[in-house]
């Protein structure tokens, strides 16, 4: 089976609030197949997996391990003496050093903020196993369990009772995401933080999905949930909070409020504190239900981190292959190799020897067949080294005055029906079209290339390549797209135009002799019957505004 695709912010995990309620219902319904069984794939099989434990936690520690390990993965897990973020070594050191190392980071960090710092500066999957601010693991696994038990969530009241903690906040935003009716029972002044509530309402649309209050209500409840009174960090304050929140103990009294009420705790527990012994040994407590559904829904988080990215990878091939005779290839060698798993399936020897002997061959068919689209692909790549550093070495006033002097030639020309096909170099260089013209290395200005493009003269046919704000060559020959993938009707110029935008970054700006209506193509894309306004909108923000930037700004 395959697994359902989610949109991972990112491709991070770290809040509940992060996934949309499609996403969450498809990570719970991943994780119940994994559970039965139904889902056995080793999708992190050869990948390594870093742990970051600041915090201490054996639920935490064995059920990522043991989960990584049955989908195929392997894990180094570090302690806070092994890496002390924000001491020893800053957070954005750390994860890039880790990047170099391994294809995935689990987090169990003290605060929230060194959390988002290494998702942040690291180029691999983070997820978040616990902070100060939330626990989003646990809180999948409280859903999974409520579910399991109880049915559609849409029709449960989690009642939870304690302090307004990480496990609350991650409640609050599971609520919101999921239709859980919740009421958050704290002591005055142990109220979850009031961002968590804001963001929780952003979610739902203004839906209010969450009760807060200080008096122990847990009548029509579904789930009474509770946790420690003082987590890691807060011991100091563990007799004061004594006498604060003795009242709001789970005990028996309370459970009888609530008849059809199962118990729930996130582990450790401190009996005798939060929650009596007889409350978490009854028949109605869930909570090594909850401890062992960690491990299924770390899993399928997990399982999911790791689709998205091949679902970004293969999104980005389709892309690339888009519009060109590759796409019809692509097809066939998927058909090939349904063919060859058919092959393997049934044992059908003559064929299985075939494909296994007709490797070699196939690899140098796909390279001969996508040369067009590999060189592409190989050229984009290699703009990734201009990421980060200035787009050109000409500035904002020249690209200002080819704009302008290029829009008054095509306006002009466009009143004439005169034909014109003028390329903006940017980061990949157009010197090898240049060669092909002739020479002119003169200042641009919109005279020039009226002259140039008069009809009849000898570079009228020819494209004008800018760079800066002077003309380097004219009459020069462009790139044609392909046969069969251009699947309008379109004259030479814009076939030209298009032809180059596909092998290039270049920006082209076209003036049809028939219509004379101009457009501006870019990356295979045209912009048809621009007016002047439009026009100029459009080119200076292409180019004029990313050279006055500076730099361009690529989000992970």
């Amino acid at each position: 089976m395959i697994a359902p695709m989610i949109s991972l912010r990112g491709r991070d995990f770290i809040d509940v609030a992060d996934l949309a309620p499609g996403d969450l219902r498809r990570l719970l319904d991943l994780a119940h197949q994994i559970k039965a069984g139904r889902w056995t794939e080793r999708p992190l099989q050869g990948k390594h997996v870093a742990m970051l434990f600041q915090r201490p936690s054996h639920r935490t520690r064995v059920s990522f391990e043991v989960g990584i390990a049955r989908l195929g993965g392997t894990t180094t897990t570090l302690s806070s003496q092994d890496v002390q973020l924000g001491f020893r070594e800053s957070v954005a050191d750390a994860a890039r050093v880790l990047d170099r190392y391994v294809d995935g980071v689990v987090a169990r960090l003290r605060l929230h903020a060194d959390l988002l710092q290494l998702a942040l500066f690291s180029e691999k999957p983070v997820i978040n196993a616990l902070t100060d601010r939330s626990h989003p693991c646990q809180v999948l696994a409280d859903l999974m369990t409520l579910e399991e038990l109880r049915g559609d969530l849409s029709r449960q009241h989690l009642v939870y009772i304690g302090d307004g903690n990480n496990i609350a906040n991650s409640l609050i935003e599971a609520s919101s995401v999921g239709g859980l009716a919740l009421t958050v029972v704290t002591p005055p002044g142990y109220d979850p933080e009031p961002s968590i509530l804001e963001r929780a309402r952003s979610i739902n649309s203004g839906k209010n999905h969450v009760t807060l209050t200080n008096q122990l209500n847990v009548h029509d409840a579904t789930a009474i949930y509770t946790d420690v009174w003082a987590s890691m960090g807060q011991e100091d304050e563990r007799a004061a909070r004594q006498k604060v929140f003795g009242p709001y103990q789970v005990n028996k009294r309370v459970m009888d409020l609530a008849p059809d009420a199962v118990f729930m705790h996130c582990l450790p527990a401190h009996r005798g504190e939060e929650v009596s012994a007889g409350v978490i040994d009854s028949p109605r407590s869930v909570i090594y239900d909850e401890a062992e559904n960690r491990l299924h829904v770390q899993k399928a988080i997990m399982v999911i981190v790791d689709v998205a990215v091949v679902a970004f990878v293969l999104y980005q091939l389709l892309r690339l292959l888009r519009g060109t005779q590759g796409t019809q290839i692509l097809v066939g060698l998927i058909l090939l190799a349904v063919v060859g798993v058919v092959a393997t399936t049934f044992n059908l020897i003559l064929l299985s020897w075939l494909f296994r002997n007709a490797t070699f061959f196939i690899v140098i068919a796909v390279i001969v067949m996508f040369q067009p689209e590999l060189r592409r692909a190989l050229d984009q790549l290699g703009r990734i080294g201009h990421i980060g550093r200035p787009l050109s070495r000409y500035n904002t006033r020249q690209y200002n005055q080819a704009i302008s002097e290029a829009i008054r030639a095509a306006e002009r020309l466009s009143s004439k029906h005169t034909g014109a096909l003028i390329a903006f170099e940017r980061d990949v260089g157009l010197e090898d079209y240049a060669a092909t013209g002739v020479r002119i290395n003169g200042e641009i200005s919109a005279e020039m290339l009226q002259s140039i493009f008069y009809p009849n003269s000898p570079l009228h046919d020819g494209a004008v390549i800018v760079r800066g704000n002077r003309i380097i060559a004219a009459g020069c020959l462009l790139p044609l797209p392909e046969e069969g993938s251009v699947r309008e009707r379109l004259g030479t110029r814009h076939r030209a135009a298009l032809g180059l935008s596909l092998a290039s970054d270049a920006l082209v700006l076209v003036v049809s002799e028939e219509t004379g209506n101009i457009s501006v193509i870019e990356e295979g894309k045209i912009s048809r019957n621009l007016d002047p306004d439009s026009l100029r909108r459009r080119v200076a923000v292409k180019i004029a505004a990313q050279n006055g930037n500076g730099r361009f700004r690529f989000r992970r």
